[in-house]
């Protein structure tokens, strides 16, 4: 992995990959709850994103009880370059340490298969998730190259 400081989409071309931070509650009209940290950036970038992840969540798990919340952990590109790397569950919880482990195994599954493609990622489960970036380094850590792993401060 590469560790990189600043915006992620500071930087956006179409040519590489962007993994945004999520978590697992839709709301009224299939929409996916993105009202923070980077999921908020890219609402307000990527006209009708919330309702595209919010459908891609649905059209996986079907009709599951709205008072759980579903794993799918790490699904590269869903709306064009851009996919989900899943860091909680609900919203206002902190983020779960195996949650986050669990969806950094799906992105090395999916980098090993798909060599070569770059992908951007917001450090997960800091800031809004309320881990230490010492809790999640040594689970990210072993990331490939082709990961870029971005922290604002």
């Amino acid at each position: 992995m590469i560790e990189r400081r600043g915006n992620m989409f500071t930087d956006y071309n179409t040519d590489d990959n962007y993994l945004i931070t999520t978590n697992a509650v839709i709301i009224g009209e299939n929409r996916l709850v993105m009202g923070a940290g980077v999921a908020l950036e890219a609402k307000n970038r990527f006209n009708k994103i919330d309702r595209v992840f919010g459908n891609y969540i649905n059209q996986l798990f079907g009709d599951w009880p709205r008072d759980t919340y579903p794993h799918y952990g790490c699904l590269p590109k869903v709306y064009k370059n851009i996919g989900m790397f899943q860091t909680k569950y609900h919203w206002r919880d902190p983020s779960p340490i195996d949650l986050i482990k669990f969806s950094t195994d799906m992105l090395n599954n999916y980098v090993y298969k798909h060599p070569g493609e770059v992908f951007h990622l917001p450090f997960p489960g800091i800031n809004n998730g309320r881990l230490s970036p010492g809790r999640v380094y040594p689970i990210i850590m072993g990331l490939p190259d082709t990961i870029i792993v971005w922290r604002l401060q």
